[in-house]
């Protein structure tokens, strides 16, 4: 099953039905919900770790963002509102303008 395609005729109906999609998501049993998502978390954790403020930030925390699969493996380890008033280009995770052709764009 294209799970890809699923969500979008899921969504698609939800147009016009708009507690559908929700619906659904809540009636799939929770070891579902979590490995639907856990590609999705796997590849925010990577790009994460590209910038500086994360890579430093999990460093610090001892957080291996490579190994993490769900936001329980983060330990205790959360944005601290410090580094959006301080040093908010730190969070980027590429240069602005540059096109990372990994993501397919």
């Amino acid at each position: 099953m294209n799970l890809k395609l699923a969500s979008e005729a899921l969504f698609a109906l939800g147009r016009r039905h708009p507690g559908l999609p929700f619906a659904v998501v809540r009636a799939l049993p929770l070891g579902v919900v979590h490995a639907l998502r856990a590609p999705g978390l796997r590849e925010t954790f990577r790009v994460a770790a590209r910038a500086p403020y994360y890579r430093d930030a999990f460093a610090a925390a001892r957080v291996d963002a490579g190994r993490a699969r769900r936001p329980e493996d983060l330990g205790g380890f959360f944005l601290t509102p410090d580094v959006l008033k301080t040093r908010p280009e730190a969070l980027l995770a590429q240069r602005l303008g540059r096109v990372d052709r990994r993501d397919g764009e």
